[in-house]
């Protein structure tokens, strides 16, 4: 495996880690994807892909910004890096 292939690897699992800790976010805080969707400005089917596929790769970078400046957490620290 060369180096290129152990980054997408990474990158993949750390956008996972990403997608489980947003829906556990939400989810503690009782918050629907619909809710969540108005509040953060963030189509619902991004995050139902997000849910469901557990693949954050077609989020933006405002995106992932706002995710992390509502729950009030680093994009690293959601991604468990």
């Amino acid at each position: 495996m060369d180096q290129r292939e152990e980054i997408q690897k990474k990158s993949a699992k750390e956008l996972q880690a990403l997608c489980k800790s947003v829906k556990r976010l939400r989810e503690a805080q009782g918050i629907s994807i619909e809710k969540f969707s108005a509040l953060l400005h963030i189509p619902i089917k991004t995050l139902q892909q997000m849910d469901e596929e557990q693949n954050a790769s077609h989020l933006t970078i405002d995106e992932l910004a706002a995710i992390s400046r509502y729950f009030n957490i680093r994009i690293y620290d959601l991604m468990g890096i």
